[in-house]
């Protein structure tokens, strides 16, 4: 199928079927991509000898997969001979040669342990089996001894008329994996091994000519002494015509470019022939390329000098044109993926993917960058550490300059790439030679640098890509490297720099973009004191930002940079040069006194007036830094550098500052003219007092508030002053806020950082003035309320302007806003309604705009009783939602406000609140009086939410005072309670339920019940508070009277329930345990369910006490203990009662007193107790913990802690 099939989808299918069964097989293992050399050679297989081919690989197919183990042992036996043949070689040469250059001789000892098994490897030999053992112990397959045996069968036996094909295919594919080994003289000597068996062959015959052009080939990897002479050279002349006939292919010409020892004129064949090699024989083509540089290094003596560093050089520069074909391959490999995945209308199994890591692409650079002899030889003469050789020291430096400039421009052509895909590991070691060499270079660096050593030509084109800390260490090391090594002595070039100092300036440039690593203060300290050095001798003007963003990173390192740095970048007067000078001044005492010392230069002040602009940053830092640095600075030295700025801004910035227009007015003039408010003159104070506030009115002069403080200071020194100032002031900041209102009418218009800036101004303002108060209030109060009526901070600073100047001894306000009129601004605007009403949709409760109206409204009740009007309760009650919330509170306490002026809610008669108060109240007015119905009990308790009210009782507010102390407005705050908006006001409900529960009235008692108003009455009766308790008796009163004239299924219950309470009440108002009051409303509910079984447990309970225990938990034992069938629901009950009554010490005191504590650890512990029991009783004990006198007293008594540790200890 793999040689028949036409499609070329099924064909790589079929390719990559049979690679993965032959390599499932075990057998290759180590040698499975020789497999796909194989199949490649297979394919380019003529027609007519096809058949003839898969018969005979088909064979040694069959024969390696059935018995491995002899030819496995046969590759080991070579690759030992190899090693031999090498150590002998190295001995008859050792004269003159160190070391033998093979690598076979390091894996020698352990080939027996790993043809055996590489199972346990680690611990037979001691070492990990990495993949260069692999390669260099198996380097070709036992496939190629099975294929030359049944060669060497087919030839030898009387059967030989297909033996032409065969051998042409052989010749091929053994070709391919000599080219593709890294020291082929294994395989060689296999070859050669093989070939001897066939010296009895004709001379004359085709067969005898293949064999003698792939013995003359091979041949040429073997040493002398190993070498044989196996055929004639009969057939010479016919080799070279078979070659001449045969594709003008890459692996062609670069073999006759290898044989024949010289480049000659197939350099540009070669690089255009690289154009032609297909993808999948690429790793092949670069494993060529290495082999012939790798055995052109190791005979490079038998080669003139000038020959051999060339074809090192074009086998360099074959591989660099490798690599660029390999990075256009990659990108369109990419490119097709991604073009693949967007493709919306292909199958998911239209095309079979490469497996993930095998391709051939994959493969190559590993190859290239991991061979011993790249790695070993790349500054090897920099490092001093060059391979063993025979080479004189010429040929030597020759030949590593040479391979030094090709791995170079290797290494620079493709770490873009490898930076991209994350792959910088491969070329790491590299990196570390250049790192090495370069410190070895700088240990004793030469005298001339004309000429640049590779390391730190390496070094400037591959920092970019090299390690963070590997750079530090450079730089530092070229840091400490003496001046004249840096700098030239030429004064007429602009760029004095020696090849050292062009590249720490490169390093230090790119410093900054690099990503920042965990640094020793060594090499910031060398750092920034060598930047700045370089910096002062004008040698790496393009360093300022290299140091800026070193001061910027570490501050301290301003104390280690020279003056002359401060004195050099005052000199050049730009910005970027300035910045610096900024950060040193900023930063270090120094150069601060530095500064001074510069600005006290005679003509300076000149010099600044002309260049204000420019050292207005500067001066903006260093006054800030002087105001921080007071106790530490020469006081007579400051003042005068003072009066010098002031002599050079002062005119220029007042001026600017009394301009109305602000194009060229900036952060850096407010902050240095402030600062220079302290020295000014008297009379110049007081001019800008007199012009100032004008200029502040204008709302395009809001920045100018910035001076303001500085001169409210200078003012308060001047006698009679201060008063006007301040006023002056007020009305300059009314006078703002009134245009700034009237020029952005709607808030979404508006600058709101701006407009809040003013408003606090303006409260601090308020509480400065007390008389006389500016008129232009009138305009700010229409104004605001007529644009800024939704804006809370607007609200907040008219309320705290009433708050302050109307009161009966306050200012006189006969020409201000009366407090009826502002009223009647509020309430019948626009945007009230909508504004201050609560809609039935409405998510969020915590509404700021109801919650500032709510306070303006009520500071106006209480400062002007005559404003109340009773039809203004259907739009409070309209915003009111009878929570906890802030803003229900704050409604509540205008509620109140309105009961306290004699208007009473229960005359009024409208009980309803929220959307349904509105909506009645319109009814009410349209169908009049006469038709109007007041509401039933049935509408007004279906406002409440029967959850709401359950979480209500469970979170009951204890300490909720139910009236507030008179001229006391306090917010109630409970920590405990996450959200307050989820639970409603006790102190409007219990009102409402006594409104409810007349005598006079109709009431639903099992409606009552069933909404959890009694148990929310119930819960009543456990507050501190005396009044909510009260409320809360009164209530139940009611109740139990309406309970005696009612009819319904469950009164009696309820009846005996009520009596238990209150007969177990034997003294006046007293304060029930939370437990207790949550006991009765948790009963309540259940004595209206009958069908739930805790009903029996319920009235049981209540038919055999006549009166509530104060001091137990009621009937905890019967059903803690109970062994009924339901027990577990009992059990539960109990357990969640104790969980959630568990408020305060008092509900501690009760549970202690029944030795409640004391049953529920023993119960932790038992079979019985499941996960969700334990989750209730830890949920008592973490309830408990948070009562101080329970955490103690479990403690002590109990040993909690102990407790909990068995707990843990079991877990």
């Amino acid at each position: 199928m793999f040689m028949t099939c036409s499609q070329v989808q099924l064909k790589s299918s079929t390719r990559m079927l049979v690679i993965k069964i032959l390599r499932d097989s075990g057998v290759f293992d180590h040698n499975w991509t020789e497999l796909e050399m194989w199949l490649r050679r297979l394919d380019q297989v003529q027609e007519g000898s096809q058949e003839v081919i898969i018969r005979f690989l088909e064979q040694a197919l069959v024969k390696v997969v059935s018995d491995p183990y002899p030819y496995t042992d046969k590759v080991t036996d070579y690759v030992q001979e190899a090693s031999m043949v090498q150590m002998s070689s190295g001995q008859q040469d050792s004269d003159s040669v160190s070391i033998p250059i093979s690598h076979i001789d390091d894996v020698m000892d352990m080939v027996d342990v790993i043809v055996e098994t590489s199972e346990g490897l680690d611990e037979d030999v001691g070492v990990a089996l990495d993949e260069e053992m692999i390669l260099q112990a198996f380097p070709f397959s036992p496939l190629v001894m099975v294929a030359l045996e049944a060669r060497n069968k087919e030839l030898t036996s009387k059967k030989s008329g297909d033996a032409v094909a065969v051998i042409q295919y052989l010749a091929s594919i053994l070709i391919d994996v000599l080219h593709a080994q890294r020291d082929p003289l294994a395989l060689c000597l296999a070859f050669q091994s093989y070939d001897e068996e066939l010296a009895s062959l004709d001379p004359s015959s085709s067969v005898y000519i293949h064999l003698q052009n792939f013995y003359n080939y091979y041949s040429l990897w073997f040493p002398p002494s190993a070498k044989k002479s196996l055929f004639t050279e009969q057939g010479q002349d016919k080799m070279k015509v078979s070659e001449e006939n045969e594709e003008n292919s890459y692996h062609l010409l670069l073999k006759k470019v290898f044989v024949s020892g010289s480049t000659g004129d197939s350099q540009e064949d070669l690089k255009d022939s690289i154009s032609r090699i297909p993808q999948d024989a690429f790793p092949l083509a670069v494993k060529h390329t290495l082999l012939c540089l790798q055995t052109t290094v190791d005979d490079f003596s038998k080669y003139k000098r000038a020959a051999g560093a060339a074809l090192v050089g074009l086998f360099l520069d074959l591989l660099s044109s490798l690599l660029c074909k390999y990075q256009k391959e990659y990108q369109s490999q990419k490119e097709e993926e991604q073009k693949t995945e967007s493709d919306l209308f292909l199958e998911s199994d239209t095309s079979v993917p490469e497996p993930s890591g095998n391709t051939a692409l994959d493969v190559v650079l590993p190859v290239i960058f991991r061979h011993p002899l790249l790695e070993s030889w790349f500054l090897a003469l920099e490092r001093q550490s060059a391979p063993m050789h025979n080479l004189n020291p010429v040929s030597v430096k020759l030949l590593s300059s040479r391979l030094d400039q090709g791995v170079i421009q290797l290494l620079q052509c493709i770490a873009p790439l490898l930076q991209q895909t994350g792959n910088l590991h491969l070329v790491a070691k590299y990196f570390d030679a250049i790192y090495v060499s370069v410190l070895k270079v700088l240990e004793n660096p030469p005298k001339s640098s004309a000429k640049m050593p590779h390391s730190l030509e390496a070094l400037q084109r591959l920092h970019p890509y090299m390690d963070t800390i590997q750079l530090n260490e450079l730089t530092l090391a070229l840091l400490k490297l003496p001046e004249e090594c840096l700098l030239k002595d030429d004064d007429d070039s602009d760029q004095n720099l020696t090849n050292y100092g062009a590249i720490l300036v490169q390093l230090l440039n790119d410093s900054h973009g690099r990503k920042p690593c965990q640094e020793d203060l060594s090499f910031s300290v060398e750092h920034a004191r060598g930047v700045g050095h370089l910096l002062s001798t004008s040698a790496g003007s393009d360093l300022e930002t290299v140091l800026i963003d070193a001061l910027r990173r570490e501050p301290a390192l301003a104390h280690v940079v020279e003056v002359d740095t401060l004195t050099h970048c005052l000199s050049k007067m730009n910005k970027t040069s300035l910045t610096i000078a900024s950060l040193l001044v900023e930063r270090s005492k120094t150069h601060r006194l530095q500064f001074e010392l510069w600005c006290l230069h005679p003509g300076r002040a000149k010099v600044l007036r002309k260049k204000m602009e420019t050292f207005l940053p500067l001066m903006d830092t260093y006054l800030k830094s002087a105001g921080r640095c007071q106790f530490t600075q020469m006081p007579k030295v400051s003042s005068a550098v003072l009066h010098t700025l002031k002599e050079a801004f002062w005119d220029k910035l007042v001026k600017g500052a009394l301009r109305a227009e602000t194009s060229e007015w900036t952060l850096e003039h407010i902050a240095v003219l402030s600062q220079l408010v302290p020295v000014a003159d008297g009379s110049e104070v007081e001019q800008l007092m007199e012009e100032l506030p004008e200029v502040l009115a204008l709302p395009s002069a809001h920045d100018r508030w910035a001076v303001v403080d500085c001169v409210s200071q200078a003012a308060d020194g001047a006698a009679g002053k201060g008063c006007s100032w301040r006023r002056a002031l007020l009305a300059a900041c009314m006078k703002c806020l009134t245009t700034t209102y009237g020029a952005s009418k709607e808030l979404e218009e508006a600058t709101p950082e701006e407009e809040m800036i003013l408003l606090s101004r303006l409260k601090d303002l308020m509480s400065l003035v007390s008389e006389d108060v500016p008129t232009e209030w009138n305009n700010l109060v229409k104004s605001g309320l007529k644009h800024r009526y939704k804006d809370c901070a607007f609200l907040e600073a008219l309320r705290a302007g009433m708050e302050r100047w109307y009161t009966a001894d306050g200012p006189c306000t006969e020409d201000l806003l009366q407090l009826p009129v502002i009223h009647m601004m509020v309430t019948q605007h626009s945007l009230f309604i909508p504004s201050f009403l609560r809609s039935r949709d409405e998510e969020d409760a915590r509404s700021a705009i109801r919650e500032n109206l709510a306070d303006l409204l009520r500071s106006i009740v209480t400062k002007c009783p005559s404003v109340c009007d009773r039809n203004h309760f259907a739009a409070i009650l309209g915003a009111y939602g009878a929570s906890l919330g802030v803003t229900d509170q704050k409604i509540l306490f205008l509620l109140q406000a309105y009961e306290h002026n004699n208007l009473s809610l229960t005359d009024f008669r409208l009980l309803l609140w929220g959307p349904a108060a509105v909506e009645h109240h319109k009814t009410r007015k349209s169908l009049g009086k006469s038709l109007w119905q007041q509401p039933s009990m049935e509408e007004i308790l279906t406002l409440l939410d029967r959850d709401k009210m359950m979480k209500t009782i469970l979170n009951f507010p204890l300490h909720r005072k139910l009236t507030a102390e008179p001229g006391r407005s306090v917010l109630y705050e409970d920590r405990a309670i996450q959200d307050l908006h989820s639970i409603y006001d006790p102190c409007f409900l219990l009102p409402l339920f006594s409104e409810l529960l007349r005598p006079e009235l109709v009431v639903d008692c099992v409606r009552f019940v069933e909404m959890n108003a009694l148990g929310l009455t119930f819960a009543a009766l456990s507050s501190y508070d005396y009044s909510m308790r009260a409320a809360a008796y009164h209530v139940l009163g009611y109740f139990l009277s309406h309970m005696e004239g009612a009819r319904f299924r469950d009164k009696k219950q309820l009846q005996c329930l009520l009596d238990v309470v209150k007969n177990g009440i034997r003294q006046e108002n007293v304060r029930l345990p939370f437990t207790l009051g949550l006991f009765g409303a948790r009963a309540a509910q259940v004595l209206l369910r009958p069908e739930e079984h805790m009903y029996i447990r319920a009235t049981r309970f209540l038919l055999s006490y006549e009166y509530l225990d104060m001091r137990k938990v009621p009937d905890f034992y019967r059903l803690f203990y109970s062994s009924d069938v339901e027990h577990r629901v009992e059990r539960e009950w109990i357990l969640s009662l104790l969980s959630d009554g568990m408020r305060d010490k008092y509900c501690y005191e009760l549970y202690d007193y029944q030795r409640i504590f004391m049953v529920i650890m023993c119960y932790y512990n038992s079979p019985l107790c499941d996960e969700a029991f334990q989750t209730l009783v830890m949920d008592v004990f973490l309830k408990a913990s948070k009562i101080p006198k329970a955490a103690y007293e479990l403690i002590r008594d109990h040993s909690l802690l102990t407790w909990i540790q068995n707990m843990l200890g079991k877990w």
